[in-house]
């Protein structure tokens, strides 16, 4: 009935044929390529990022994203949804690994608290260019974020727009003049880790925003080899309903 205003309580029923909501199932739903989960409960879900992927559409809104997929995933395996689940962290696009991803708000709003005070520890591995003389040490700089270009400089001293970026790392294994470090995230930075390393003197490789333009040609690296790898739910004070991820 064209025209017709709905009342409360009132139904519709509308009938579409399976082969229609296959079709439609198609359209919309592309292989979950972007990720694959290593742990999902009621709460949360964990999911590996792959390299390349963005978490969240950026200013052109046309590609696959993380989220978009994982909202693919759940719209596909879940019969009624109340909530599409939302990103608690992000990594950058040519960085892989662990993205904590809510499955309501509940969880939200303690992911985000507890990411905040830093009682989830976050672990990246990197490989980077040169030897270091100390075998484990802590980064800490004056960083300042420049959101037009989308870069982040280090600075020598304090400003009003730089923030402190703290960052300790530990040397796993060295070969020739390379470096496989493992970075344990104080603060979270846009792009700390790559712009500390790159500012000592140890860029990662495969960079091209801050890296070695030699050595990433060298290796033939298109992305940085940064991989988000380790996550610790070191709860010190009360997680509510997500204190069992402890």
């Amino acid at each position: 009935h064209h025209g017709y205003k709905l009342l409360l309580n009132e139904q519709i029923q509308i009938f579409i044929n399976d082969k229609t909501i296959e079709e439609l199932k198609k359209q919309y739903y592309r292989s979950s390529n972007e990720f694959r989960i290593l742990y999902e409960d009621e709460n949360i879900i964990l999911v590996d990022k792959k390299q390349g992927v963005l978490c969240h559409e950026d200013e052109n809104g046309k590609s696959q994203t993380l989220i978009s997929s994982v909202h693919d995933y759940i719209v596909n395996t879940v019969s009624n949804i109340q909530y599409l689940p939302e990103l608690c962290n992000r990594i950058d696009r040519n960085t892989g690994g662990i993205v904590i991803i809510a499955k309501n708000p509940v969880s939200k709003k303690i992911l985000d608290e507890k990411i905040k005070d830093h009682e989830i520890q976050k672990y990246y591995l990197c490989v980077v260019e040169g030897i270091f003389d100390k075998k484990n040490g802590r980064i800490e700089n004056q960083i300042f974020k420049d959101s037009v270009k989308k870069i982040s400089y280090i600075v020598e001293k304090k400003e009003k727009k730089t923030r402190t970026a703290i960052t300790e790392y530990r040397v796993l294994a060295c070969n020739k003049n390379i470096s496989l470090l493992e970075c344990k995230l104080i603060t979270g930075r846009m792009h700390q880790i790559r712009a500390q390393l790159a500012n000592m003197g140890h860029s990662i490789i495969g960079d091209l925003k801050y890296g070695n333009k030699i050595l990433n040609k060298t290796y033939g690296e298109k992305k940085q080899l940064l991989y988000s790898y380790k996550l610790e739910f070191n709860f010190t004070t009360d997680a509510g309903k997500l204190n069992y991820l402890k």
